[in-house]
């Protein structure tokens, strides 16, 4: 399964490494290039010059930066994601932003025929380095998308989600 992954911060390297250490065929951006470089020295993969390259022929795109307008840019921007997405594909969003936020990406995926789960994590940078069982997601707003990502989600998930249904 072709996965990609948004962003390398202190949460995102760990958890990108993680899919990677799974075997799964996964695609990294970052928004500085060192990051980039640093995790593919240590991880097999590949990298993408823009979000929407690395989304493109992607099963699930992981996105995990810092703020409201960090995904906005990355997943709705000139080169953002969600364009380059192919209908029944999954975004999923590990940043902690708002719930006007993640209406707005549910809604645009949507037309797209894309899924989207809004999945903030708990644990920290140690939970992203511990993979699935250190950091936990807190899933919302569609939970029939959770249900059909479920079996590609496993080792990223870990565990069974809690969904709550939304907006």
């Amino acid at each position: 399964m072709k996965t990609a992954f948004i962003g390398l911060g202190v949460m995102g390297f760990p958890m990108a490494g993680y899919l990677a250490g799974c075997g799964y065929d996964v695609v990294v951006y970052n928004r500085s290039r060192d990051k980039v470089d640093r995790w593919l020295e240590q991880n097999d993969g590949r990298s993408a010059e823009t979000p929407a390259e690395a989304a493109r022929g992607a099963d699930i795109v992981f996105c995990c930066v810092g703020n409201d307008d960090d995904v906005r840019e990355v997943a709705l921007g000139e080169h953002g994601a969600v364009h380059a997405m192919a209908p029944a594909s999954i975004l999923v969003d590990h940043t902690t932003a708002s719930a006007t936020l993640a209406r707005e990406l549910h809604a645009v995926a949507g037309k797209q025929q894309v899924g989207f789960l809004d999945a903030p994590l708990s644990g920290g940078q140690a939970g992203a380095q511990n993979g699935p069982t250190g950091a936990a997601p807190q899933l919302g707003l569609a939970p029939r998308v959770a249900d059909a990502g479920r079996p590609q989600l496993g080792p990223q998930l870990g565990q069974e989600p809690c969904c709550r249904s939304g907006p």
